[in-house]
């Protein structure tokens, strides 16, 4: 049976309850960590004697998790990682970060965990790691955490390397434990356009890597270590051996190119520098040396077969696969050496340097001293400068396993065409980067959405993080008043896009005029111009989108809902601008702020812009008058009754956190409040622009020109031209 983490969650609270602290996965296969770890550890692990103290502190069973991440904008990534594997009973975790000062920031809030750092620095200058995309500081973290796994695996460990953007729908120990995933060295996230490109992947995710039971000198020891090693050589040489075969200095800078490059070398059993030669010459040295390049390419291609390396094995027994695809893509790497097949010059030549320097030197030591397991089993491979046709290098091998889709992807291959949230119990570990659908500038925002999105967002923790300040719109840590549209005309099936346009219109308007935050509106995605039919129907899989973010309201009998990403950026969010439909749903939780009273006639104030008879009888309010919304207020006040409570009037609610648009006024108890006191929900008229009756009285400060370039403003940077068409002809059409 299997659990998504939600369900997960309510089970381990009532085996707590029970006296019991671990989920039965975990005590299935004997890797219960929660409670076992011997301390918590924050300290530097550039020395060796600084390392073997992190891990003998924060492993359990020879196994441990390294996941790097920041005081900044990664902390709350990390904590919401660490609580879900807590959640899954596992805590054997060590937190990387750049520096002492963000290793002491993460301790406070981990108390029970702790954070690593590395003193160590490559001093890359930021000119050469902006042609990586990267920042100095970044690069470091990333090599230090890949240089703390080739020692811990040197050192006899099990070790998972992951990034914090990743959801554990399930527990992946219960699977890597039993077979056949059992008998496999390297388990790696296969970098895939869709779920069918598995079947002949050659390129490798560094997003999610799971290393056990590989020799300390074997192939899949030598992979990690050459992973930062290589980069080590060039740093040191000053990237001169790189500039002198014509390639650009930030050549596989990146963890990513350089574990694909290694992996290369590993299967063919050949030192080569495939990626390479694929991606890194300059344009000048590929202008002037294109015959002799493209000559190099054609013989590193027959080096390198890719249908004899990576091969395709269904497995038919021995592994209890809830999934639709049981076939694992997997090959035998091996520890590499010079091959007398091609000559090494025919092949793009050596890019080493002739000499290991100072840096290189050392983390190689560190690699020798971090096996204490014996002379044979801890002997280091060969430097590359003595692999020679000559001097063959021993034949150890053991296996590498491309992880199937069901088990480790990206967003883009299973969760935007809806398995994510459909079918949670069907993925195992789902990779939430954002890089193929959305821009790389509003990818932490993705990220945090896509976690909420499948109900794995720990919202109490970041509150302890940062108290009420929690949204995208918070300042000065609060919680922002809002304005949204009535759930009733979001779940409208014959919403249009033009009315959804007119809607957006109407929020922002209301939201500028009265000072308060806005709700962006999602709608349901079966809607035929967003990612449903011509029959408004939401067909599976689902048409990915890289405009429109689904996810399942926490309400039951709710649709499938929307959010639009042109809203999902620092100018639609911050700074009190607005706040997405899933930190809207939190708030609505937090504070108890229950669904708006139906739209029926006898509840309606005004109905898309004409007056209700019955209220204007009773109140002397008409859409010409002069009256402020909170002279209006007061009158409608006085005609609502709550439950059980005798009459009360708006102005006396304690806090106004909500105003809905176009349908009802309605006033809840704040069930949080123990004095009882109210929290005010208004329905303001003024439903699809019948805006007349806002700019009667303005409050003190605004002006309708003011008012009306804000709007402009605001309505160019999260409207634009409006939401565009996914699939079906119709969808543009209104």
């Amino acid at each position: 049976m299997s659990f998504s983490i939600p369900l997960l969650r309510i089970l381990i609270c009532a085996l707590w309850l029970n006296g019991a602290t671990s989920s039965p996965s975990c005590d299935l296969i004997g890797l219960c960590s929660v409670g076992k770890t011997k301390r918590a550890f924050t300290g530097d692990i550039s020395t060796d004697n600084g390392l073997s103290q992190a891990l003998e502190a924060r492993s359990v069973h020879k196994e441990i998790i390294l996941i790097e991440s920041s005081s900044g904008q990664l902390l709350i990534p990390l904590i919401q990682t660490v609580l879900d594997f807590e959640a899954l009973g596992y805590s054997h975790i060590l937190p990387l970060a750049q520096d002492a000062e963000a290793c002491n920031a993460i301790a406070i809030h981990l108390p029970s965990v702790g954070c690593a750092y590395s003193s160590f620095k490559l001093g890359i200058n930021p000119d050469i790691a902006q042609g990586s995309l990267q920042k100095p500081e970044d690069i470091d973290m990333f090599h230090n955490k890949w240089r703390a796994a080739a020692r811990a695996v040197r050192a006899g460990y099990n070790v998972l390397v992951m990034d914090t953007d990743v959801l554990l729908f399930e527990d992946p120990y219960k699977f890597w434990k039993a077979a056949p995933f059992k008998s496999y060295h390297l388990l790696v996230q296969a970098d895939l356009t869709s779920e069918a490109h598995y079947l002949d992947a050659n390129v490798i995710d560094p997003g999610i890597v799971y290393i056990q039971n590989a020799k300390p000198s074997g192939p899949t020891a030598w992979m990690v270590a050459e992973v930062s090693d290589r980069l080590l050589r060039w740093v040191e040489d000053g990237f001169k051996t790189l500039q002198t075969n014509g390639l650009n200095k930030w050549c596989n800078m990146r963890i990513k190119d350089m574990l694909n490059e290694v992996m290369v070398s590993a299967l063919t059993g050949m030192l080569l520098f495939y990626r390479a030669v694929e991606f890194c010459k300059t344009p000048e040295s590929a202008a002037k040396d294109k015959v002799a390049i493209e000559s190099t390419w054609i013989a590193l291609q027959k080096a390198v077969d890719w249908s004899q390396l990576l091969k395709n094995t269904v497995n038919v027994s021995g592994s209890d696969l809830s999934n639709s695809s049981n076939t694992i893509r997997w090959g035998e790497i091996k520890l590499p050496a010079h091959s007398s097949q091609f000559s090494i010059s025919e092949l793009g030549g050596s890019l080493f340097p002739g000499q290991r320097g100072s840096l290189s030197q050392a983390f190689r030591d560190q690699l020798v001293s971090a096996c204490t397991s014996g002379k044979e089993e801890c002997s280091l491979w060969k430097d590359v400068a003595e692999a020679t046709a000559q001097n063959v290098v021993p034949v150890v091998s053991e296996k590498l396993m491309l992880m199937p889709a069901w088990m480790a992807s990206s967003y883009h291959v299973r969760g935007a065409k809806g398995d994510w949230i459909m079918e949670p119990d069907r993925q195992v570990l789902g990779h939430a980067e954002s890089a193929v659908l959305f821009p790389p500038e509003i990818a932490p925002l993705v990220r945090d959405h896509l976690r909420m999105a499948h109900r794995g967002y720990h919202w109490d923790a970041v509150h302890k993080v940062k108290g009420l300040g929690v949204y995208q719109a918070s300042m000065n840590n609060n919680t922002p008043e809002v304005v949204a549209a009535h759930p009733d005309l979001l779940l409208d099936p014959t919403l249009t896009r033009s009315n959804y346009l007119l809607l957006l219109d109407s929020v922002i308007q209301v939201a500028q005029y009265t000072r308060k935050t806005i709700v962006w509106p999602s709608v349901p995605c079966a809607l035929p111009w967003v990612l449903g039919n011509n029959a408004g129907k939401l067909p599976r899989p689902w048409p990915s989108s890289s405009e429109w973010i689904p996810y399942l309201p926490p309400e039951s009998r709710s649709p499938v809902m929307c959010t639009w990403t042109r809203q999902l950026n620092a100018a639609c969010l911050s700074q009190g601008q607005g706040i997405t439909p899933l930190e809207f749903e939190h708030m609505k939780e937090r504070y108890r702020i229950f669904r708006p009273m139906d739209a029926s006639p006898e509840k309606t104030l005004m109905a898309k812009g004409r007056a209700n008879p019955d209220y204007t009888k009773k109140l002397t309010w008409q859409p010409s008058t002069d009256l402020t919304f909170q002279e209006m207020g007061k009158q409608v006040a006085t005609l609502i009754k709550l439950p059980g409570s005798t009459v009360v009037e708006l102005h006396n609610a304690y806090r106004m956190h909500v105003v809905y648009i176009g349908q009802a006024i309605q006033v809840k108890y704040d069930l949080e409040d123990q004095r009882q006191n109210l929290v005010a929900q208004e329905v303001l008229p003024g439903l699809l622009g019948s805006h007349d009756i806002f700019m009667k009285s303005l409050p003190e400060g605004l002006s309708p020109a003011s008012l009306a370039s804000s709007f402009q403003k605001m309505k160019e940077k999260c409207v634009g031209e409006g939401p565009g068409s996914v699939g079906d002809s119709s969808k543009n059409a209104n």
